[in-house]
């Protein structure tokens, strides 16, 4: 439509005054049966961001995806070529002569400025449907849309206000209707068309603006941006409605935390039975999104049933310490330390190798270490323990480890008990143990 004829419909251009914005075009479809055929019914809106923005009139209407856009779509409506019959082959596009609201509005393709069609609906189709491309005397009374490029329509009684935001039932109070489009639901031809609309903010004086936009009709879906690439979307990280699936998007809105690929409807959680922060599979296991009450991340507990936050296994055995001491069979001396890790440390001796602690195996302690010092050549180094046990009706046994080397056949150890004559104990003679050094 030229500008002249836009002007003329608003009769209200006047510069300098406060601005609307036409935000874009808007699709929304619903898959529908009737006489026989699935059909899947688009609505296109036109959306703007003021609370009183009023469209005005829509034109320069085509396909930018070729030809094939331009037909194929449903009509139902009581004009002469249709007769309320669901059909290809004849219709308008005037929403005034759909006829009935619930048996042939549903299912019949029209273009409207912001009502639904119904024989008060005030929009009216302008000269370009008359001229150009593959034109007719039908004007809009025809299935197909003419492929001039400049197809247009406009509220002819712009008073009643049915272009206005908010007025446009079954819609968010932002829109405003433009039509409806009614294909069959296996419908595969690429239908991408360009628009323009001419609009106001709905103040007397106001002056007319102009948008441009394009829209698609295609059974298309709502996609949910996946920002951590996990498979699951989320509305916080925003959405699109589109045909195709757009790159970084994914049907599904059930991610929890879009930031964290870690964390989605997948992630499986290990209960922690004990409460140290660590836990088991054997224990049981959840796949959710947000941590259930007694459950953590970690599948590394390595002692379930007793709580162990330091995870401490000092023979790496990947039984925690605490579960081995629980068990007690391997803390013989009751000293709270794993008999084969003390060993390890030198803390007990264990002179015959068997993983035993010695005081286990009844040894009695007197000293740890002596004073003595290396020695070289035929010389004695001595050392007195005091405080030795006494035995009554039973025959002691003393162990004495020397650090040193008693290789040779004259190297020995002699031993007295209360100034009493010495015993000599030789190499052959005793248990080297362990045996290196002697």
């Amino acid at each position: 439509m030229k500008t002249g004829m836009i002007a003329a419909l608003a009769g209200l251009t006047v510069t300098g005054m406060a601005s609307a914005s036409f935000v874009g075009y808007f699709v929304t479809s619903a898959n529908v049966s009737n006489s026989g055929q699935n059909l899947t019914v688009y609505t296109v809106a036109a959306r703007f961001n003021g609370a009183t923005d009023t469209l005005l009139n829509a034109f320069n209407l085509g396909s930018t995806s070729g030809a094939g856009a331009l037909s194929g779509f449903w009509h139902k409506d009581n004009d002469s070529g249709s007769s309320n019959v669901l059909t290809q082959s004849g219709g308008t596009w005037s929403p005034t002569l759909t006829g009935s609201a619930t048996l042939n509005r549903p299912y019949d393709s029209y273009l409207t400025i912001g009502s639904q069609a119904a024989a008060t609906n005030a929009t009216s189709a302008d000269p370009s449907w008359n001229s150009g491309g593959n034109t007719s005397a039908a004007g809009w009374n025809r299935p197909d849309l003419p492929n001039n490029g400049t197809l247009g329509w406009f509220n002819s009684s712009p008073p009643t206000l049915q272009g206005r935001v908010g007025n446009s039932p079954g819609l968010p109070t932002t829109d405003v209707r433009v039509g409806q489009f009614v294909l069959s639901a296996n419908d595969t031809v690429n239908r991408t068309y360009q628009l323009q609309v001419a609009y106001n903010n709905g103040v007397s004086g106001s002056a007319v603006q102009f948008g441009t936009g394009t829209f698609r009709l295609c059974p298309g879906f709502t996609y949910y941006r996946d920002l951590d690439g996990d498979g699951f979307g989320s509305q916080s990280s925003g959405s699109v409605f589109d045909c195709t699936q757009p790159t970084g998007y994914v049907l599904n809105n059930l991610d929890c935390n879009d930031n964290d690929a870690t964390l989605n409807p997948s992630t499986i959680w290990y209960r922690d039975l004990d409460g140290d922060g660590f836990g088991s599979s054997t224990n049981g296991t959840l796949a959710q999104c947000t941590q259930p009450t007694g459950y953590v991340r970690n599948n590394t507990d390595n002692c379930p049933s007793i709580a162990n936050p330091g995870q401490e296994d000092c023979n790496g055995n990947t039984i925690g310490d605490v579960c081995e001491l629980a068990n007690g069979s391997v803390d013989c001396n009751s000293n709270g330390l794993v008999d084969s890790c003390e060993i390890a440390a030198g803390i007990s001796p264990d002179c015959d190798s068997d993983g035993k602690p010695d005081d286990c195996e009844g040894a009695v302690f007197i000293a740890s270490q002596s004073n003595l010092l290396p020695l070289t050549g035929a010389v004695f180094a001595e050392q007195t323990f005091t405080g030795l046990p006494r035995a009554y009706g039973a025959q002691p046994k003393i162990t004495i480890e020397a650090t040193a080397d008693l290789g040779a056949t004259n190297d020995g150890v002699i031993v007295t008990v209360d100034g009493g004559a010495g015993s000599v104990f030789f190499l052959t003679d005793g248990t080297d143990c362990p045996s290196t050094p002697n």
